[in-house]
């Protein structure tokens, strides 16, 4: 399992991205907090859908533990839907998230840069 394979991130970790989420929206604008959604996961779900089908194309002789029914049409029919989901969404929402975005990667940049296996110093 993940924990076995990094037990440094401890059992709470699962639960740690859900519970935040809603707690940053409703610092970032409590007029908004009973009307939340999952905006900021749709891309998440998307990539995750097309990665399942990378995934199956690329090693499809592998032995996986669950296989999905339907084989490719539910990832495709996910992919699509929660397009459609993202395509709705109200302005303000893709500003958060490319906001967020931004300051995630900008986070991860300065942490890992010192932290890489490939750093010279």
């Amino acid at each position: 399992t993940l924990l076995r394979k990094y037990p440094q991130i401890g059992p709470c970790a699962p639960f740690l991205y859900p519970s935040l989420n809603p707690a940053v929206n409703l610092c970032l604008n409590p007029a908004n907090a009973p009307g939340w959604h999952p905006g900021f996961d749709f891309p998440a779900f998307v990539l995750v859908s097309i990665g399942v089908l990378i995934l199956r194309a690329k090693d499809s002789t592998r032995h996986r533990g669950f296989r999905v029914p339907f084989g490719p049409v539910i990832p495709v029919l996910s992919t699509l839907f929660y397009i459609h989901l993202m395509a709705g969404l109200p302005a303000i929402t893709w500003v958060r998230f490319f906001v967020w975005l931004v300051i995630g990667l900008v986070v991860y940049f300065f942490y890992s840069r010192k932290r890489s296996e490939f750093f010279k110093g």
